[in-house]
């Protein structure tokens, strides 16, 4: 299953963002061979470099660190897009299973504006929909 952050500048000239994402660990995985690194992680806009992607399967808020910037503004739409195991477990099948941001240095997303000054922003939490483990 795949998940994407989305951004939405709101008029506004990003050129950087931090972000800490946080997942029902008893029903998805997006490290399912175990060996302590990222399955499949997608950088959907072309421009943007990530800086720093730190995963800690044991940090049970916040497992995935994303710190990211462009040489040019940030468009709009999926930014990035993180790969999940889905557990076959009875328990996870049909149900809701959140997919949220946490709180990273303090605050839930980091935005950067020209000179990578700091701006001012807000998240929408998400979650998925687990219908099957394939």
């Amino acid at each position: 299953m795949d998940v994407s952050v989305t951004f939405d500048s709101d008029d506004t000239s990003i050129y950087g963002i931090t972000f800490s994402v946080d997942y029902d660990e008893s029903c998805l995985n997006p490290d399912a061979d175990g060996d302590g690194i990222l399955d499949s992680v997608d950088r959907m806009f072309p421009a943007l470099v990530i800086d720093q992607m730190n995963f800690d399967s044991s940090d049970t808020d916040g497992e995935i660190d994303v710190i990211a910037f462009a040489q040019s503004t940030i468009a709009e739409g999926a930014i990035v897009r993180i790969a999940f195991a889905v557990s076959s477990e009875a328990a996870c099948l049909n149900q809701t299973a959140a997919v949220r941001f946490a709180r990273f240095s303090g605050q839930w997303v980091q935005f950067a504006g020209s000179g990578f000054r700091p701006v001012s922003g807000w998240v929408d939490h998400g979650s998925v929909r687990i219908t099957s483990a394939d």
